[in-house]
């Protein structure tokens, strides 16, 4: 049907379909405006390296808590997956699903990667995907959701990460817009374009359009908004940087 407009009645709703050209793999969106449709020219692949990353094979054997080992067996500044084979530590920072977080948290858990993930590698079903990019600063997300709002936080330099909680890469100079941008109603509005929230998807955060942000307080803005959430995170003993209670 080809209408100028979208006309909404009691009984059916019309839309322009040659709008549903404009996004990328055709979702049945009659409810997006011509002018949302035509943002889909420039898409946040552009900026956006998404990856998804570790799978350890045995999450009992490898995975831990952070309070459940020794500090002192903890790296928290490793660089790259070359560099664990360099240091004596065992475990190490890591991205594994949890409760969704906005900005920045859900530092709980950590990997063993002793010496280049010699273990890991043993293991049958075991896949080291993109370890490149191991331990470098980026963007993450729980794969798995609830049906609520997407929520992106700083993957901060010395994690990995795994095929729940993906990671996206983008340069320095952008990437408080993009993590602002990830956060806003905007890109949960064009997100549900093509998933339901239960499970988020690189290739479907990757259709989500993306103009470079104008207003040059956004990225003060989101740095504050990092800043407010790591105090909140660290006021409690699960953050392995607790020093007191606020109401202390």
């Amino acid at each position: 049907m080809n209408t100028a407009t979208a006309e909404k009645t009691d009984l059916i709703f019309i839309s322009n379909d040659s709008k549903f050209f404009k996004i990328p793999s055709y979702p049945i969106t009659y409810w997006v405006s011509e002018t949302k449709a035509n943002n889909f020219k420039n898409l946040i692949d552009r900026v956006l390296d998404c990856k998804t990353g570790l799978i350890c094979g045995n999450n009992e054997k490898y995975i831990r808590f952070w309070f459940e080992v020794e500090m002192e067996s903890i790296c928290f500044s490793c660089q790259s997956i070359n560099q664990t084979s360099c240091i004596s530590s065992k475990w190490f920072p890591y991205n594994h699903g949890g409760q969704k977080t906005k900005w920045y948290g859900g530092h709980l858990e950590l990997i063993n990667m002793y010496h280049d993930a010699i273990q890991i590698r043993q293991e049958k079903n075991a896949m080291l995907r993109n370890s490149d990019y191991y331990f470098q600063k980026g963007i993450t997300w729980n794969r798995v959701g609830s049906g609520v709002k997407f929520a992106a936080r700083m993957a901060c330099l010395g994690f990995v990460f795994d095929d729940v909680s993906p990671s996206g890469f983008v340069n320095d100079e952008e990437i408080e817009n993009v993590l602002g941008y990830m956060n806003s109603v905007v890109f949960n509005d064009y997100l549900r374009m093509f998933s339901n929230g239960l499970k988020v998807e690189i290739g479907q955060i990757l259709k989500v359009p993306y103009k470079p942000a104008l207003d040059l307080r956004i990225k003060q803005f989101v740095n504050e908004n990092i800043q407010e959430s790591k105090v909140d995170w660290d006021s409690f003993e699960t953050s392995w940087d607790f020093k007191k209670h606020p109401l202390v």
